[in-house]
Order: structure tokens, then sequence, then C-alpha cells
């Protein structure tokens, strides 16, 4: 059975136990103090097409959230109108297609975002060193990392570490107040789950109109930036067009960064 959850894998006595429940014929309402995993592995592992849907979840990559997909697919000789080819995701194991959802995140999805990390490196490495189908001339090129950071909107709770000491939040001389009578400044030490992190330390101070309208816009405020970017660095080189020996501008990879309460990007 295909779950759209990453489940960590079963202690070695659940998989020994259902192991023999299968090789002796076992059913499902014989075994009720089993675990939901154990009996669900059983019961698939029971099944005539277990190889077929073995094959489908290797397909995925171990995509912990695969995408279903359910359709038909017909191939058909335009001459004579004979039907080549055929495929129904009905004819499935699990009634459908699985395919990987390509997540960028790894608490989403460990495995997609793993994928997704490797083919950023040999993106960038090629367009530095050289490498499929980039000349190794590119790694004579100048370059430079550069990070942009947002704008603030206000002051928020964070946790500082210093040497492994963790710091007061946001020290203030004298605790100032604020104009709505609420401390500037946070004296607390934070733990990494505390749930203030990243929250404003006066809502009302909080400037939560613009933060709303900055991350809404943030990716028009990139495309204009690396447009008016690569237009000053081809006007510096002496080119009076859009492009230059075949080449556009700068390469701009571009590498978001969300923290607590602080966004920015990097690009090389």
């Amino acid at each position: 059975m295909a779950t759209g959850r990453h489940r960590p894998e079963r202690p070695h006595h659940e998989r020994r136990q259902a192991r023999r429940l299968l090789g002796r014929g076992c059913h499902m309402n014989d075994v009720p103090s089993l675990p939901f995993d154990v009996l669900a592995a059983v019961r698939r592992a029971a099944m005539p097409d277990l190889s077929r849907w073995r094959q489908m979840i290797h397909a995925t990559g171990g995509c912990a959230q695969p995408i279903r997909l359910q359709g038909e697919r017909y191939t058909v000789d335009v001459p004579t109108g004979e039907v080549v080819e055929s495929y129904r995701t009905a004819d499935e194991p699990t009634g459908y297609l699985l395919t990987a959802c390509g997540n960028r995140r790894a608490s989403q999805c460990p495995a997609c975002s793993e994928v997704y990390r490797d083919d950023t490196f040999h993106l960038i490495i090629s367009g530095l060193q050289g490498g499929k189908g980039v000349p190794e001339e590119v790694s004579v090129h100048p370059r430079m990392f550069a990070t942009f950071t947002a704008p603030s909107f206000g002051s928020v709770h964070a946790r500082r570490v210093r040497d492994g000491k963790t710091l007061p939040c946001r020290p203030r001389r004298d605790d100032p107040l604020c104009a709505h009578g609420r401390p500037e400044g946070c004296r607390v030490r934070h733990g990494e789950d505390d749930s203030r992190l990243g929250q404003p330390i006066c809502v009302d101070c909080y400037d939560y109109s613009g933060a709303v309208l900055w991350n809404a816009h943030a990716g028009e405020l990139w495309r204009r930036f690396t447009r008016d970017l690569s237009q000053c660095w081809l006007g510096n080189a002496g080119c009076p067009g859009r492009t230059c020996g075949g080449s556009s501008g700068c390469p701009t990879p571009r590498l978001p960064n969300t923290r607590r309460g602080a966004w920015s990007t990097s690009m090389l």
C-alpha cells in the first residue's frame, strides 16, 4: 500500500514476525496486536502484483509524498487508425501511477530534496569549472557570490549563540519601551524549540503589510534586478546591444534562504 507519508524503517523483530506470518499464510484478522505498518506490509507482500508495485515505488526514488496520476494513454498509427499501444492507470496495482513530488524542502520530502540538491550542485559546478556542454574556459572567468537580505520590517525574537553559549535575544540598555508601551528588547535566552522565535517583539510595531507585499513581489524584484545587472554588465564591457559575443549577460543562479523572521537570497 503506497502512502503519502514517510515512515521510518520497522524494527528487525517486527519484520521477522511479519515474514513468519506471511510464510504461514496467516490472515490479517488473526494478528490484531501487530502495528498498522506491519499489517499493511504483510497485506501488500501477499498480493500477486507485488513486483510491479515495487517497481513503481523504486521509480519515485523513495519519494515521501508521491503524486498519484490517473488516466489513459493511447498510441495510434495515424494512417491506419490502429491502436499500437495503450496504457491505463486503472490496471496498476494501486489504481494510479506514482510519480515523485519534486519538492525542494527536506522537511516535506527528504528524497526529492536530495535529488534537487545534487542537480543544483552539478549545474553550478559546471558553470564554474566547465563540463556538461559548458567549455572549460569558464574556469578563468571572474565570479562573485553575493547575498542580499530583505529590509527589516520590525524586531523579532531570535536565538543567538556564541562559542557554544546562548546569548540574550535582543538586550537593550535601560530597557526602553516602544510607542505601544512594550519593551523594545528581549533578554530571554531562547531555546531551539521556542515558539517565540521569528515572532515580532511588538506586534503593533511590526510592519506586517510591508512584509507581505515585499514577499509577494520578491520574484519580480529579483527579475528586474538581474535584468538591470546584466544590462549594466554588458554596458561596462562595451557591448551596445543586449548580447555580447553570444552572451546575454552574467549568469545568476538564485539561492533563496528563508529563516525565522528573515529572508535573503544569494546569487553566483
